[in-house]
């Protein structure tokens, strides 16, 4: 029995020895593979294109909400919550701006 197991861990040792390394990945550094930055174009000015009560709002330090008719124009804040008047059987319709 004790010849058969020094031929098995022989066998084993010897398979072990046998076996290739894995193909390591080469190494490409970071800026070879991060394209450089594209230059934006803004074009005109978007703000000079809006009516003069949207403008002189967005110029101003603490933007007002804005009225017209039925419609309330309410200034982004990451931390306010706008209250939104609903009535049963009426409709409301509430857009975000694109972006």
């Amino acid at each position: 029995m004790k010849p058969f197991l020094l031929f098995a861990s022989a066998l084993l040792i010897a398979g072990c020895a046998m076996q290739s390394a894995p193909n390591s990945i080469p190494y490409v550094p970071a800026s070879v593979t991060s394209p450089p930055p594209k230059a934006i174009d803004i074009g005109p000015d978007p703000i000079a294109q809006l009516p003069e009560e949207l403008r002189s709002a967005i110029e101003q330090d603490k933007q007002p909400v804005l009225r017209h008719g039925i419609t309330t124009i309410y200034p982004y804040d990451a931390h306010g919550q706008p209250a939104v008047n609903c009535q049963i059987l009426r409709v409301t319709e509430i857009v975000l701006a694109p972006g």
